[in-house]
């Protein structure tokens, strides 16, 4: 038995780290061989657009030099705010068998 599901996901992020958005597309093929044994192969396509990085939200230009000193120049934290696109490709397999309860010494 063979089943196919597909849809989008969308995530706002407001986090310590960054204010983010992303969406991603999502397909999930499963080969079912038994009831308890099945494979899957998965693929995820996700675009994510940084808005605004947290760690450089700050009140006093000390610390902003001390960020740029840490992060090496103001193009590398630029770099950081560009838009992400991931591939995700997987492969998830779940093999099991049931034990005869009724004769217990035969498996």
């Amino acid at each position: 038995m063979v089943s196919l599901s597909v849809g989008p996901a969308f995530e706002y992020r407001d986090g310590r780290v960054d204010l983010s958005t992303s969406w991603s597309a999502l397909a999930t093929l499963v080969y079912r061989f038994n009831p308890l044994q099945s494979a899957a192969f998965r693929y995820e396509f996700t675009y994510r657009y940084p808005q605004e990085l947290k760690f450089l939200e700050v009140s006093s230009t000390q610390t902003y030099t001390a960020t740029l000193d840490a992060f090496g120049t103001p193009a590398l934290i630029d770099s950081l705010t560009q838009p992400e696109r991931f591939n995700i490709v997987s492969f998830f397999t779940s093999l099991g068998h049931l034990d005869n309860i009724s004769r217990p010494r035969s498996g």
